[in-house]
């Protein structure tokens, strides 16, 4: 598993702050023009619980992390870093 250096990581932090799977999965859609409703239906969940993902309320398992990261055009390795991070 590749680890993201930490100048790396400081950047994005000081941009986006605590870099978290939450904030990654939400930032990435969004500038995007992904809709909610869109990947919602692509990943096989409900609007409401994406949103829960988004926010941080709760924790995705590691399937449908890695398939958010393929339907966004991501790395599954950093985002599955991410949710392991925890």
């Amino acid at each position: 598993m590749t680890k993201m250096n930490n100048s790396a990581t400081t950047f994005l932090e000081e941009l986006f702050g605590p870099l978290t799977l939450s904030s990654a999965l939400s930032n990435t859609r969004k500038p995007q023009n992904v809709s909610a409703t869109s990947l919602a239906q692509r990943l096989g969940i409900s609007v409401s619980y994406l949103y829960k993902v988004e926010r941080g309320a709760r924790n995705p398992s590691l399937s449908l992390v890695k398939r958010w990261a393929r339907e966004l055009g991501h790395s599954e390795v950093q985002f599955a870093a991410l949710l392991l991070k925890k």
